[in-house]
């Protein structure tokens, strides 16, 4: 079953958006070297986070997912695919010719 989400760009994070995106790489070191030079998307479900995934431009035409966090709640109900493809879309379109995963 696929939820249905609105996926909006935030900046701010706040602890619940960190504890949420602990769940996706449990390195405090790592997430707090590459949390202010990344982008960050949130999936919304009215208007409550239910996931999140982190990219960064890793060099010229390349994006990296570098973190990728659904709720437990909420998980294997399509939200991270749901990131993922977002995510695609949005490395097409920018004219980008590598998408990396590295989480």
């Amino acid at each position: 079953m696929t939820i249905n989400i609105r996926i909006e760009e935030i900046s701010q994070i706040d602890k619940d958006i960190y504890d949420l995106l602990l769940l996706g790489d449990s390195s405090q070191e790592m997430l707090n070297d590459y949390i202010n030079r990344s982008q960050k998307h949130v999936a919304k479900i009215s208007e409550e986070i239910v996931g999140i995934i982190v990219i960064i431009n890793t060099r010229p035409k390349t994006l990296e997912i570098v973190n990728i966090a659904v709720r437990e709640e909420f998980q294997n109900k399509g939200i991270g695919k749901q990131l993922i493809k977002f995510v695609i879309n949005m490395a097409r379109a920018g004219k980008n010719e590598i998408l990396a995963i590295g989480t």
